[in-house]
């Protein structure tokens, strides 16, 4: 009893008793502090959340507030395409008749600069100015109603006019006019599809291009038979 109450045990005794009470309140202080951070960690998961909603609100309003005019993948030519109100049909007839232009104007030029017999030459360079036209009138119809058409030639179309054009005399007439010929009637064939399209303004343009080409397929067939 005298230990307890000596002047020596009691400031000992007090000082435990500050060092537990020092303990104590810094226990709750850590719980304090836990408490804290995981309310900030749930409210900033909260807010992200809630960021992310709107994040994807707003993209989802942004896509339906897209015009007409927004390029998506279109499966009938494995190309793009601008969002148009065309038949999905008539625009792939309209882009493989775009496509087989294009080779037309690749072939055409190729017999303008490689060692073709004058003969061809002198009907490339007409045949080429009329294919440019045919070939604008297809663009400017297809800009207007928002299809967008693939111009890049194919690698194995690359190969076959490198080949071609490194041929001379009728090394390169016969070979230059059966693909000429091959590429028209894919042509032809592609807008004798689109004229069954139903909507009407399709059928009208078609009805214009189309004898173009036939008369166009006439002039190759009487340039053949010359070369026979």
């Amino acid at each position: 009893m005298y230990v307890f109450f000596s002047p020596i045990t009691g400031r000992i005794n007090k000082q435990l008793r500050s060092d537990v009470f020092k303990k104590i309140k810094y226990n709750i202080m850590i719980k304090r502090t836990f408490k804290w951070r995981n309310t900030i960690t749930i409210i900033a998961l909260a807010n992200l959340g809630l960021g992310c909603n709107i994040a994807d609100k707003r993209s989802s309003m942004e896509k339906d507030s897209v015009g007409n005019d927004t390029a998506v993948k279109d499966h009938v030519g494995g190309v793009e395409t601008f969002e148009t109100n065309m038949e999905e049909d008539a625009a792939g007839y309209l882009k493989a008749a775009s496509q087989s232009l294009v080779v037309q104007d690749s072939l055409l030029t190729a017999a303008l600069s490689s060692g073709s017999s004058e003969e061809i030459k002198t009907y490339a360079k007409k045949a080429r100015e009329r294919t440019r036209f045919y070939k604008k009138n297809l663009e400017g119809f297809c800009n207007k109603n928002k299809v967008l058409l693939n111009e890049a030639l194919r690698i194995e179309q690359v190969d076959s006019l490198r080949w071609l054009s490194r041929q001379v005399g009728i090394a390169f007439d016969r070979p230059f006019y059966k693909q000429l010929s091959v590429e028209l009637d894919k042509n032809i064939e592609a807008y004798e599809d689109a004229n069954n399209a139903r909507q009407q303004r399709v059928k009208d343009f078609v009805k214009d291009e189309l004898p173009r080409l036939k008369k166009e397929k006439e002039l190759l067939d009487e340039l053949g038979r010359k070369l026979d």
